[in-house]
């Protein structure tokens, strides 16, 4: 069952929150900061085309206003004013720029007095079609006509004031038209009802177009540069609806890519979980299997290491409890057997004074007295792991090996096998106790002769190593089963019938007391190889007997 609060799913919405609703967010900003960009760069450039097209107006604009104003001052003109007589007037205006469509004069008290209009004539006169939109109308008065005012008006067509060849260049689709501020009519042609002009943002042709203004008193005219918003929004929208799709595939893939990484390791931690689980029920056998080198990988292997060390945390602490009742039932032991033992030993031996030799009970007797030597040294076997060395001192290795050798030599004769001492002669010395050292290696010769068939061969020899005196008893016997390595040094653990499982654990603790180590493997030749390291002594001690 999935819980809804659960490890994998704070995971999943941790990522939500912290990868993949802002790349949402950002690609919402991206198309909504594309149209504004778009806007921003259109309105940019309208306004450099604005003022561009104002300058080439007014320096076109100097010149003809200068040309128009000597106009207004011809003799002709003056004529007509005062008396009417437009022949020659006309004639005059004919050679002007066919541009200049109407001129027209008008006084205070007759109103207009002439008008010329290129329209109204004949082609062979000079005429000339309608113009295509409305004109530009401008005037200057004349003052010196006699006791009355009087002024000229000229109706002039857009492009004499902004020729199109004089036209900045301007980008694609946008517009350029001089309007006239009175009547909001477009004196340049444009593509679109000029009525529109007047705003700075309008709609025509179902787009959205975008305005520049500039205004002009002289001439009276407002300049209008516009252009569509669409071109211009297009690609930034593209652009932005390429990233936003970007960013949700990389949404998507974060997505995926957390659900697969949190399945993983929720997928571990629930092994660890087991592994915990089965370990507070009392299995410290379980262990967690891992494949990958990483923080979780490690940790399953710290989780396996400590149940290790708890199983043998607790088989030493077994141990020493065993150790404790072994040493209570040792005392015991020793009040309660060996005192008596004693007692009986004396009895015996002043009972064997006191036979002939040809007495019939003297073989029985000696018998007796040889299980007593047994059953005595057996409880000292048992005090042996609790009982405290007497004082260290600097001693030849070799004198308790040769004397654990003596002593072990019946055993291997009974079992058909031999031992032999390898090395010797040599001055192997360290600092212990003598008869510890004994019990040591006999301990280890009599498990040799256990384990050996008949026929079978063990060895013992001793060499200097560096700093220790390494101590090696081998045999060629079946060797340990590996499923009870790890417990041979428990106490009362035995693989024999007859066994009591302290010799190994006696072993230990004389090693231990020595500060010194004891290694278990396997030989060379098969069988089984006991190594006993000790810290050497620099110095020579008298040799043992024989060696």
């Amino acid at each position: 069952m999935v819980r809804l609060f659960s490890l994998r799913f704070r995971i999943l919405g941790l990522v939500l929150g912290v990868a993949i609703v802002p790349l949402v967010l950002i690609g919402a900003v991206l198309l909504r900061g594309a149209a504004q960009s778009g806007e921003r760069l259109l309105s940019e450039r309208l306004e450099g085309a604005a003022d561009d097209t104002r300058e080439a107006l007014i320096r076109n604009w100097i010149p003809l206003r200068s040309w128009l104003l000597d106009a207004s001052e011809w003799p002709e003109v003056q004529d007509v004013a005062e008396s009417g007589s437009a022949e020659t007037l006309q004639l005059k205006l004919l050679e002007l720029d066919p541009r200049v469509r109407e001129v027209e004069i008008r006084t205070l008290q007759e109103g207009t007095v002439f008008k010329f209009d290129r329209s109204a004539l004949t082609p062979e006169e000079g005429g000339l079609p309608p113009p295509t939109g409305p004109l530009l109308r401008v005037r200057f008065d004349l003052f010196r006509v006699a006791d009355e005012s009087a002024a000229i008006e000229f109706g002039l067509e857009g492009e004499l004031l902004l020729p199109r060849n004089a036209q900045p260049a301007s980008a694609a689709g946008m517009i350029l038209t001089l309007v006239d501020p009175d009547t909001r009519a477009a004196l340049l042609p444009v593509p679109l009802d000029a009525s529109v002009l007047g705003a700075d943002r309008f709609t025509w042709g179902g787009e959205e177009w975008l305005a520049s203004r500039r205004s002009f008193g002289d001439p009276p005219l407002e300049l209008v540069v516009a252009a569509p918003l669409t071109p211009y929004v297009a690609p930034f929208r593209r652009s932005a609806r390429n990233g936003a799709f970007l960013l949700a595939a990389v949404a998507l893939g974060a997505l995926f890519g957390a659900i697969v990484l949190t399945s993983r390791i929720t997928r571990s931690l629930r092994t660890l979980v087991g592994g915990a689980e089965a370990v507070s029920a009392g299995d410290l056998s379980h262990r967690i299997t891992y494949r990958e080198d990483d923080e979780i990988g490690r940790v399953a292997e710290a989780f396996n290491n400590m149940t290790e060390r708890l199983q043998r945390t607790l088989r030493e602490q077994a141990s020493r409890e065993s150790l404790a009742a072994v040493g209570e039932f040792a005392a015991s032991l020793a009040h309660e057997v060996r005192n008596p033992l004693t007692a009986v030993k004396i009895d015996l031996q002043s009972l064997e004074e006191k036979l002939g030799d040809d007495s019939s009970l003297t073989e029985p007797l000696r018998r007796a007295l040889e299980e007593i030597d047994r059953l005595d040294a057996t409880v000292g076997d048992a005090l042996s792991i609790v009982r405290r060395r007497d004082g260290d001192r600097v001693l030849n290795v070799w004198r308790p090996i040769e004397a654990a050798a003596h002593s072990a030599a019946p055993a291997f004769e009974m079992r058909g096998a031999s031992l032999e001492v390898s090395g010797g002669g040599s001055e192997l010395s360290v600092l212990g106790d003598a008869s510890g050292l004994e019990q040591l290696f006999l301990n280890l010769l009599l498990n040799a002769a256990e384990a050996l068939p008949r026929g079978g061969r063990a060895t013992i020899g001793a060499e200097r190593e560096g700093d220790l005196v390494c101590v090696r008893v081998e045999d060629d016997g079946p060797g340990i089963p590996e499923q009870v390595r790890d417990r041979i040094f428990e106490p009362l653990f035995s693989t024999k019938e007859a066994g009591t499982g302290l010799g190994l654990t006696i072993s230990q603790r004389i090693v231990d007391a020595h500060r010194g180590e004891l290694e278990l493997r396997e030989g060379v030749d098969g069988g089984t190889c006991v190594e006993v390291r000790l810290p050497a002594v620099n110095g020579a001690v008298p040799k043992a007997p024989g060696v």
